[in-house]
């Protein structure tokens, strides 16, 4: 959901190592190529009996209810529940992304 822009000095260039050096190009001929899609799609969700503060039932660890699903397209555009959102919608949807990551590496 945060936008990168790299500099140009760590910018892929085919046939040449990061050292500037000649190397053989990795799609050799019959390998697989894998078409990246042209939208990728994920669900938010909301832990049910953490939410509610009740202490999980063994066996439901991972009790999850998905409560929107949000689209980012290969241009960048940003839909939750598929209704396409900007400015102030897509910071806060920005804004969970990365603190879910947070808490995710604790």
């Amino acid at each position: 959901m945060v936008r990168h822009s790299p500099s140009a000095d760590v910018e892929y260039k085919p046939g040449v190592d990061v050292r500037g050096k000649s190397v053989a190009p990795a799609d050799l001929p019959g390998s697989a190529s894998i078409k990246m899609p042209d939208k990728f799609e994920f669900d938010i969700t909301l832990q049910v009996f953490e939410r509610l503060g009740r202490d999980v039932p063994k066996g439901l660890n991972e009790s999850q209810l998905a409560v929107a699903r949000v689209s980012v397209d290969g241009r960048g555009n940003v839909s939750f529940n598929g209704e396409r959102v900007g400015g102030a919608e897509e910071a806060a949807i920005a804004d969970a992304c990365q603190e879910l990551m947070k808490r995710k590496r604790r």
